[in-house]
């Protein structure tokens, strides 16, 4: 594959569709732990026994080794240190870019269509992460942010600077449990809807038992 790329221009073909397959493949070795908030029990989750709108082409009936993955993660390494051209080094980092940007977009209109609720509760946060769970463009942002190395690479999304450029024009977001108009939020907690402090964050998310 690499050969073949050296002959090829990220503006010759769809590079979206091309980072999208790759992507796919390292998802299907990706094995996450997640933790539920209700039970408090830990589960293991992958793409094939979760996403459920993903294209046959993928084949996720078919496993694939973590060695295989491990290749494709250098291979992708590789294009992103300019090892091949700086075009293609930029085209790459612009897909996984985009992969974890519309994953982000995905999951707040999710949380704005919830806004509403008068008591938003844990189960609604876990219902949402399992909504999440089964669109194929979850896993496959797990495994761009798998192979992102440097944040900056998410400048190259267009949605992340347009966020970011409209959040510079807004002012910093406060902390609505201290409600003194000047302690700053670091948090935004989806299971109660709140903007935290790191201090109040910590607190009203301790365990009951060592509250």
């Amino acid at each position: 594959m690499s050969t073949l790329l050296k002959h090829f221009k990220p503006n010759t073909f769809d590079c979206s569709q091309f980072m999208h397959n790759i992507l796919a493949t390292i998802a299907k070795a990706i094995v996450l732990q997640i933790k539920d908030k209700i039970t408090r029990k830990i589960s293991s989750q992958k793409m094939e026994t979760h996403a459920s709108d993903v294209p046959q082409y993928w084949r996720i009936d078919r496993q694939i080794n973590a060695e295989t993955a491990h290749l494709l993660v250098k291979f992708v390494e590789d294009i992103t240190s300019s090892k091949f051209t700086e075009n293609w080094a930029n085209a790459v980092k612009t897909e996984l870019a985009n992969t974890i940007m519309q994953l982000a977009h995905f999951v707040t209109l999710n949380s704005s269509s919830s806004s509403n609720l008068i008591e938003p509760s844990v189960a609604d946060a876990v219902s949402r992460t399992a909504q999440s769970l089964k669109t194929s463009q979850f896993w496959l942002s797990v495994a761009s942010l798998a192979l992102i190395s440097d944040p900056k690479w998410l400048e190259f999304a267009p949605l992340w600077r347009t966020l970011k450029a409209r959040r510079s024009q807004e002012p910093d977001p406060l902390c609505e449990n201290h409600d003194d108009g000047q302690t700053l939020a670091h948090f935004r907690c989806e299971v109660c809807l709140t903007n935290l402090c790191r201090e109040c964050f910590t607190i009203l998310h301790l365990n009951k038992t060592k509250k």
